[in-house]
């Protein structure tokens, strides 16, 4: 039985969804997309919508069935077998050495833009960011959900207020009308899917509802439409106004939107607060990341010393795990010349695959109509998967090398004397 407090309505699912799917990557994305697809970017939103919409009722539907805080993992275990299931965890994990990067990067742009300070500082900013992290993270600093509340509603302010003044316009926009168009449209879908991640908490969403029936469809469908609204209003804007084109102009297409619209004089104070928005951001994102492998210590499945904590409690040896993984991954994408949208892209390949995995376990565990959905999230993935390309090939192999080392550990359970 479950232990959930069944006390959401329509305006705190609604309020949950929105934070849930705006965040940093609005600062990003839109730029990136114009910057790829051109006048196709606004039908790639909209595919994308389509596209991540039955992979999110699937896992409301999980929710509200199969509450677990396990999420995808415990679905996967309970469908298919426990080392897979484990494997899933172990996957999320290699997030680790793509994702944060990204944001940290995005992060050090604007903070190179408030300062002044030429793109060749971009690099030592993102290092400095990262010890930044490091001494709140070992201060005992927890992250609450009030952060992300205010930081969604900083967004959504900053859009409505550039809408109003810029006169957003689809003017120049226009439908895919050739096979080459429409593979164009999909092919932006694998750097789209980014501002998507997070569908999992749709899982622990369902179940909190007083009526999840009614009241989980219409706040999440209204949510996505708030999100969705801010997403094009800013590709519109981009587009309109030209801010975007190379990765560094991309990565502060926001800021530089500030200015043709706002004037200069707000570029500066922009810039500050897109940092503290990414920079707190990142901060969830590696305090949440030192909490997994703490309970993988936990556990058994690493080392004892991973899950040492300071004397204020704060996972010390974690963090430091975490940032010495950031800052590897941060000296390959500099010696490898990786582009922001290659690592997006093998990011969003981790996520997807652990929503595929987690749609195939629904379409096991339900039956009627539940299965129906499972079906079409699965083919939606599948998709995805297909135009994120060549980046699936880093999801594949942490996947392989997960599977392989907890199948073996699995095994050698099996054996030892009870």
């Amino acid at each position: 039985m479950s232990n959930l407090k069944k006390n959401l309505g329509i305006p705190a699912g609604i309020a949950m969804t929105v934070t849930t799917f705006i965040g940093p990557g609005i600062l990003m994305l839109p730029a990136m997309s114009v910057d790829r697809a051109g006048d196709l970017a606004l039908t790639t939103w909209w595919l994308t919508l389509l596209l991540v919409l039955p992979i999110a009722l699937v896992f409301a539907m999980l929710g509200a069935r199969y509450p677990s805080a396990g999420g995808a993992a415990h679905y996967v275990k309970a469908a298919l077998n426990a080392p897979l299931g484990k494997a899933v965890g172990w996957l999320f994990l290699s997030v680790l050495l793509v994702g944060p990067t990204v944001a940290l990067k995005v992060g050090a742009s604007y903070l190179a833009l408030a300062l002044g300070l030429p793109p060749e500082s971009i690099l030592w900013l993102t290092l400095l960011t990262l010890v930044a992290v490091l001494m709140l993270g070992n201060a005992g600093i927890e992250a609450s959900a009030g952060i992300q509340i205010a930081i969604v509603l900083a967004l959504i302010i900053a859009v409505s207020w550039l809408s109003l003044r810029g006169a957003p316009s689809s003017e120049g926009f226009r439908i895919p009308a050739t096979q080459q168009d429409w593979l164009l449209s999909l092919s932006t879908v694998g750097i789209v899917f980014w501002c998507f991640m997070g569908i999992e908490v749709m899982a622990h969403m369902g179940a909190e509802f007083r009526r999840p029936q009614r009241d989980f469809p219409i706040a999440l469908l209204i949510g996505l439409a708030i999100v969705v609204a801010c997403y094009l209003a800013t590709v519109m804007l981009i587009r309109q106004y030209q801010v975007y084109g190379d990765e560094l102009t991309n990565s502060q297409s926001f800021g530089l939107l500030v200015v043709e619209i706002l004037g200069s004089g707000w570029s500066r104070a922009f810039a500050i607060g897109a940092f503290a928005i990414v920079f707190a951001n990142a901060l969830i994102y590696l305090l949440g990341f030192a909490r997994m492998i703490l309970s993988l210590s936990q556990s058994g499945a690493l080392p004892v010393w991973c899950g040492h904590t300071n004397l204020k409690g704060a996972p010390a040896n974690a963090l430091w795990i975490c940032i010495v993984i950031c800052c590897t991954s941060i000296a390959l994408m500099e010696v490898l010349a990786l582009p922001v949208d290659h690592m997006i892209e093998m990011t969003n390949g981790v996520f997807i695959t652990v929503y595929g995995l987690a749609c195939f376990a629904a379409w096991r565990l339900t039956r009627g109509i539940g299965r129906w959905l499972s079906a079409i999230a699965c083919a939606s993935c599948l998709l995805i998967m297909l135009k994120i390309g060549v980046a699936m090939l880093y999801p594949a192999l942490m996947l392989a090398a997960a599977c392989l080392i907890e199948t073996l550990r699995y095994r050698r359970s099996l054996s030892m004397p009870v």
